[in-house]
């Protein structure tokens, strides 16, 4: 079963131009350094209290704070500003804390304190869903009052939305044929929660596309802002590929309005041909399978690179 996700390399990327209907490829070269966090302290009045201010990973992407499995995160942006403009900044370090203590920068003891995601994690970190549960989160915005001493606490959230799935999510799963079969489907959609035999128990799985359509696949990446899948050929013995040969990219409506497309070709993905005169051998075919035509597909957050 494959599941539909995004893929989190950072190396070497193939850029597909829908227009041409072809690939160019374009190599990424990304360094990825240290980024430097600070935790403080930072500046603030000397008859104030210690602020913390805490960023954490939001790992069931509820709002809640789990305290076993909510990790730290660095890079992230503190604003602490008093009533009078003044400004402290911090960065969050490694155990996602900034720490405000006393000084001579900020005065009155009452504070606004924001949060912000900085680049490069504004490409895929948001603020934690909102909540009212009991050990929610705070606010990007929160005020705290450290005058007199008293000490203040901020915890506030992050995640990466594309990692979790809503509660009506379906699953998307390519079927492959072998050379005997009767069943015409390639691609089928359907509920999470389905369990037992259908149609007895639970209705069959939705077709969103057959073998006449698109052939044997494997990969698929799901495109949100368009609702369309992205279904790439595959090279298996017995199973021929689609109409548009063993370097084709699909497209195909999530949401079964419509027939599958070509989206694009990879060229020379796939050299070997089946033997479709024959293909319950399909002899000349056996050295394909994992090594030609295309594996897993995986589409990048902002939908620009598969």
């Amino acid at each position: 079963m494959n599941r539909v996700g995004r893929d989190d390399s950072r190396g070497l990327t193939r850029r597909l131009t829908e227009s041409s209907g072809r690939i160019g490829l374009s190599v990424l070269l990304l360094t990825v350094g240290a980024l430097g966090a600070r935790a403080g302290p930072a500046a603030a009045s000397a008859d104030d209290g210690t602020l913390t201010v805490q960023v954490l990973r939001d790992f069931f992407g509820t709002n809640v704070v789990n305290g076993t499995m909510d990790v730290p995160q660095r890079g992230m942006k503190v604003e602490v500003t008093d009533p009078e403009g003044h400004v402290v900044r911090g960065v969050t370090d490694a155990t996602g804390k900034v720490v405000v203590e006393g000084s001579t920068k900020l005065e009155g003891g009452r504070y606004r304190v924001d949060v912000s995601v900085p680049g490069p994690y504004d490409k895929y970190l948001r603020a934690a869903p909102a909540s009212t549960a009991e050990n929610h989160f705070d606010s990007f915005t929160s005020f705290v009052d450290v005058s007199e001493g008293k000490d203040a606490s901020v915890v506030t959230g992050v995640w990466d939305p594309a990692d979790y799935a809503l509660p009506d999510t379906r699953y998307f799963v390519p079927t492959h044929n072998g050379a005997n079969t009767t069943d015409n489907r390639a691609l089928v959609a359907f509920d999470t929660k389905s369990r037992g035999t259908c149609p007895t128990d639970k209705a069959c799985p939705t077709t969103l596309a057959t073998q006449d359509q698109v052939g044997t696949t494997f990969g698929l990446a799901y495109d949100t802002d368009n609702g369309r899948l992205f279904q790439s050929a595959f090279a298996r013995r017995y199973a021929p590929y689609g109409p548009q040969g063993g370097g084709a990219i699909y497209t195909v409506p999530a949401n079964g309005s419509g027939t599958p497309k070509l989206f694009a070709r990879v060229p020379d993905a796939a050299v070997t041909e089946h033997d479709t005169a024959n293909l319950i051998k399909d002899t000349g075919f056996t050295q394909a399978p994992g090594k030609e035509s295309i594996g897993g597909l995986a589409l990048s957050e902002d939908g620009s690179t598969l």
